[in-house]
């Protein structure tokens, strides 16, 4: 079984700043979140490149526990991805390769600033 607490992994990498969290698998960004105007707000997308594989879900789901202290989770339904949010009663599916949504950035660990 895969771990799923760590974004790691085979061609797996991850970039972050004060603002930023990108991750990548096999040079695709994956995920990303970042601060926005709103003080509490951090927009996360995810993006599956096209390849809706066991994998890919997996490294959603390790960089949600890993830096948004698993706030959604993503699964796969009746051949369709989702996205299920802590705050949120609904799932949110992906629509073609994306799905962008809010979450708080309280809980976000971005980067520490000098």
């Amino acid at each position: 079984m895969a771990q799923t607490q760590v974004f790691r992994g085979v061609q797996t990498a991850f970039h972050r700043t004060t603002d930023q969290i990108i991750g990548l698998y096999h040079n695709t960004m994956v995920c990303k979140v970042e601060r926005t105007q709103y003080p509490n707000h951090a927009l996360v997308t995810l993006n599956t490149g096209g390849y809706f594989s066991n994998t890919t879900k997996t490294r959603m789901n390790q960089f949600a526990a890993q830096f948004c202290h698993s706030q959604y989770g993503v699964y796969q339904k009746g051949g369709k991805w989702f996205v299920a949010i802590n705050t949120e009663h609904a799932p949110f599916e992906f629509i073609g390769n994306t799905v962008t949504f809010v979450i708080e950035a309280d809980k976000v660990d971005f980067a520490k600033g000098e």
